[in-house]
């Protein structure tokens, strides 16, 4: 009896050992990648650092960033705006074309699904060179169509304009992160059952009604959760603003997590940011970003809650 139970203890301790080890990897990981930058940023948010000598300066660089610094604040409304143009195409884009390649009537369904997924496998460099060749100003494919038709008369500057290069920035964002969004809603809708649609017909409820009363309904907790990661995700977004518009014209579509990077590594790419390498203050305005989106995160989880209550 007494070796049945040292047999157990040892067996149970064995297996307590197995799984450190199966998990020390991803443990690791969390804290050399994750964990140790956080504090770095931290610790370097109060000095002025650049990344030779170093001065410990408390909270001057946050005084700085929430007094002076409008450049900051102008590449956060920037990061909105696209937020908010990019939602407004992405979201419904998704949506619209998940609701199709869930029709029973659609042929093909691998090919297409296949088809609206290349976008989010092309690596961002070569999306930036096929949209700075799109909406080029002279010879550029969109101007040459809409001169052709009439719509234009001379070539529009679509990347020397603030609201149109957001809005190309936007587009070119949305065609990289559609897919995925869209196969999320794919699979949420394949979770509705079948017979509430069939009840639904019998009663006489059209296409468009069973999608706002069955449908959205039904996939709610997935849209919600796909909202938030998409706002979240925009909110982050520096390639498609570095690759299409360098932060130009004049700094007027710098995004906030261009800025400090150029901040942070000393680039320079942006006419609004400065050569000089500020580690010490990018990691200031990483931690203040940090929590914008925190708290923009915490209001969304807030608001839908509250809707949920409300219908």
């Amino acid at each position: 009896m007494r070796n049945k139970k040292k047999g157990k203890r040892e067996y149970k301790k064995s297996v307590v050992i197995q799984s450190y080890l199966i998990l020390s990897p991803q443990i690791i990981g969390f804290f050399v990648f994750s964990i140790y930058p956080i504090y770095y940023i931290f610790r370097y948010s109060f000095t002025d650092y650049d990344g030779v000598r170093g001065s410990f300066v408390g909270l001057a660089n946050y005084i700085e960033i929430f007094t002076s610094d409008t450049i900051f604040w102008n590449s956060v409304a920037n990061t909105f705006i696209l937020t908010g143009m990019k939602m407004v195409l992405e979201i419904p884009l998704a949506f619209v074309l998940a609701m199709l390649l869930c029709s029973e009537s659609l042929r093909a369904k691998r090919l297409f699904n296949t088809a609206l997924y290349l976008p989010s496998v092309v690596g961002v460099a070569s999306v930036g060179m096929i949209f700075s060749y799109i909406f080029r100003t002279f010879n550029g494919l969109v101007n040459n169509i809409l001169t052709m038709i009439g719509c234009i008369d001379s070539p529009v500057n679509w990347l020397g304009g603030k609201w149109t290069a957001l809005f190309v920035i936007a587009l070119m964002s949305t065609w990289m992160t559609f897919p995925i969004n869209m196969m999320y809603f794919c699979g949420a809708i394949a979770g509705v059952p079948q017979e509430i649609y069939e009840s639904a017909k019998l009663d006489g409820c059209g296409g468009i009604r069973r999608i706002f009363s069955i449908t959205l309904p039904m996939i709610a907790p997935t849209f919600k959760v796909i909202l938030m990661l998409a706002i979240t995700g925009t909110m982050k977004m520096m390639n498609e603003v570095m690759l299409l518009t360098k932060g130009g014209p004049n700094g007027k579509t710098n995004v906030v997590m261009l800025y400090l990077y150029n901040m942070f590594f000393g680039t320079g790419v942006s006419a609004a940011s400065s050569m000089e390498t500020k580690i010490g203050y990018a990691s200031a305005g990483s931690i203040v970003v940090t929590v914008i989106i925190g708290v923009v995160t915490v209001f969304y989880l807030m608001f839908t809650k509250k809707a949920d209550e409300l219908y």
